[in-house]
């Protein structure tokens, strides 16, 4: 037996707006930035210029995860606004037909 499938468009625009902030909060975190910091304190080190690669890395990999929640973001708040204006028309049809 298929399980019922419930569609709360505040809830899809609470978990969009989650993940808007953690996306932010991803993007802000500045890991690769202090580790690249680190990195100019090792110059005689041969792992300076390993920590300066996963300085580089973190920054990238950040960037990527912030973008994909951001968009993932918009696309919870499309829906919700797609399942309420379909929601509304549909109400409204049958208010049409009840008349």
């Amino acid at each position: 037996m298929a399980a019922t499938l419930r569609v709360a468009p505040s809830t899809l625009r609470e978990v969009a707006a989650a993940q808007t902030d953690v996306s932010s909060y991803v993007s802000g975190m500045g890991t690769g930035t202090q580790l690249g910091t680190a990195a100019a304190g090792l110059t005689e080190l041969e792992s300076a210029a390993a920590c300066q690669l996963a300085a580089e890395l973190l920054d990238k990999t950040a960037a990527v995860v912030s973008k994909e929640l951001s968009a993932h973001a918009e696309r919870l708040t499309q829906a919700a606004e797609r399942y309420t204006a379909t929601d509304q028309s549909l109400a409204q049809r049958l208010r049409n037909i009840a008349e």
